[in-house]
């Protein structure tokens, strides 16, 4: 029988996204939604109270519980957006060429540098905080969340935590978010301040894992490795970085939840290894997934996946049953408490929708596939491919309009040598400022499985890229479809009533359930 999936988060991890997307145009729309969440809410506790039926009872229970938490993300947003609304340093739009003094906040990343979406190594965004503002007749105190941006050889080298000084045109942002102002740099940045000790140390990991292997493999390998591993593009040749664009294949320079689920097996293993006690393996690994979050920086996918991971974590001490989707709908609830601003970033809404479908529907593809006598491993990466490329597809068209034809072919290719590198890559990182050596050969490890990615990614890149218009409605459109085809054919009929005869695509290993031992069990409890 099929395991049941708890979905009693759903509602509340729906309303608190929905809330922050809304609440982060304006503070008037912050307040707007305050008022009309607390109003369901209160509406829901005052049924709750008068009425009989139990099942009645647990829905008004999940509706206070869903406008409580989205009431509670909106007045956190409506403060923040306030400040940002009143923010000093958008007074110097428009006051030609300033200096100012910031604090970098996370680590610089390439910008889009054409409408096709092609990331520009010459461009460089760094988010920060200004301290001050300096023109030629005095300094004043200015603050203010910002994007710097600026030359790759000026802005790429800053750490997070780094006090700089740098000269800017200030531009006042028009976007809905948390960002005051767009800073344009032009000159060189000046460092009036050190980062804090643990982003020096990160700093300088990443720094030797490049040295190495720019040492030890060809120059496109060698720019590619950093970003598949700590999702650094700094030294990816643009060639490299536009092939993976119209392959499909962007998303593996974006760290996310393969790269935490890899890094636990790796430290749960050595514990057990060690003879620890549970408790103190679900502490050190969660220790360990805090660092790797300030050496790859808190993107949209990094913390998703981080937030799950300490989930899963906490439930491996506490001893409690695994259930991906309650971590996931409680990411998302806690992070849009704590980091609204990725309510609109388009890697976290891939990355939710990803490991979404990942876990909903994988598992029946690939029983299916078992079924039509599909070897066991080649169903479990085709189901995990196809499912991920059409969950993923509807935003990708929203928010791009560009679809690369080769994106499937690409993915089923290069998937199978992503957790060598993976492996290999970050066991490079840890030893690259301590072995030398060691660092080395692991890098070098890596060479045949870098050939064969950008291998892959410039022979599907040559399929092309098709555009697809419409835009955000038919990204809403495909996504709506795709919940309902998806749900008809997992839950709706004798598909579904299959499904759940092998044991469901809940339960169990890759490749197992329904597999030939369920099968002959059956037989034998029949007989």
């Amino acid at each position: 029988m099929r395991e049941q999936v708890d979905l009693r988060l759903l509602p509340a991890a729906i309303v608190c996204w929905a809330a922050a997307i809304i609440a982060l145009a304006s503070a008037v729309a912050a307040w707007w939604v305050v008022s009309v969440l607390v109003a369901a809410a209160g509406l829901a506790a005052l049924v709750r109270g008068r009425a009989g039926r139990p099942a009645v009872r647990s829905l008004a229970l999940v509706v206070v519980a869903a406008a409580g938490l989205g009431a509670g993300v909106a007045a956190s947003v409506a403060f923040r957006v306030h400040d940002r609304e009143r923010a000093s340093i958008a007074d110097f739009d428009g006051a030609g060429s300033v200096q100012v003094v910031l604090e970098v906040d996370e680590w610089p990343r390439q910008r889009s540098g054409d409408p096709g979406g092609h990331l520009d190594a010459s461009r460089v965004l760094v988010p920060g905080t200004v301290e001050a503002v300096r023109t030629s007749h005095d300094t004043r105190a200015a603050r203010g969340g910002v994007l710097l941006l600026g030359a790759g050889f000026d802005l790429g080298a800053l750490v997070p935590g780094e006090r700089i000084a740098i000269r800017v045109t200030v531009l006042r942002s028009t976007r809905p978010g948390l960002v005051a102002a767009v800073l344009v740099g032009s000159g060189q940045p000046t460092v009036l301040g050190r980062a804090p000790p643990h982003f020096r140390a990160a700093a300088a990991v990443r720094r030797a894992l490049s040295a190495v292997a720019a040492e030890a493999l060809p120059t496109d390998a060698a720019g590619l490795l950093p970003a598949l591993v700590l999702g650094d593009e700094s030294a990816t040749l643009p060639t490299v970085r536009g092939d993976f664009q119209d392959s499909g294949l962007t998303h593996l320079t974006a760290v996310s939840g393969a790269n935490f689920a890899i890094l636990a097996l790796c430290v749960l293993g050595v514990c057990a290894a060690a003879g620890l006690p549970l408790p103190a393996r679900a502490a050190l690994t969660a220790t360990v997934m805090v660092a790797f979050v300030g050496l790859v920086g808190p993107t949209g996918s990094v913390v998703r996946a981080a937030v799950m991971g300490l989930v899963g974590v906490a439930a491996l001490a506490l001893r409690r049953g695994r259930q991906p989707l309650v971590a996931l709908f409680a990411a998302i609830v806690v992070l849009m408490l704590i980091r609204p601003q990725l309510a609109r970033d388009i890697g976290f809404a891939l990355s939710v929708a990803a490991t979404a479908g990942l876990v909903l529907w994988s598992p029946v593809l690939r029983d299916r596939l078992v079924a039509a006598r599909v070897p066991d491993t080649l169903a479990s990466l085709l189901a995990v491919t196809v499912v991920a490329q059409v969950v993923t597809l509807p935003l990708i068209i929203a928010f791009s309009g560009r679809v690369p034809l080769g994106g499937l072919v690409a993915n089923l290719l290069a998937g199978p040598v992503i957790p060598v590198i993976t492996v290999m890559g970050t066991l490079a990182a840890v030893a690259s400022t301590l072995v030398a050596s060691l660092a080395e050969v692991a890098v070098r490890a890596t060479g045949p499985e870098l050939w064969w990615v950008i291998t892959v990614a410039r022979w599907c890149a040559r399929i092309g890229v098709i555009e697809v218009p419409g835009g955000a409605v038919a990204g809403v459109l495909l996504v709506a479809a795709c919940v309902i085809v998806g749900g008809v054919w997992k839950y709706g009929g004798r598909g579904g009533q299959r499904a759940g005869a092998r044991g469901g695509g809940d339960r169990g290993p890759p490749g197992r359930a329904g597999g030939r031992r369920d099968r002959r069990r059956g037989a034998r409890e029949c007989g």
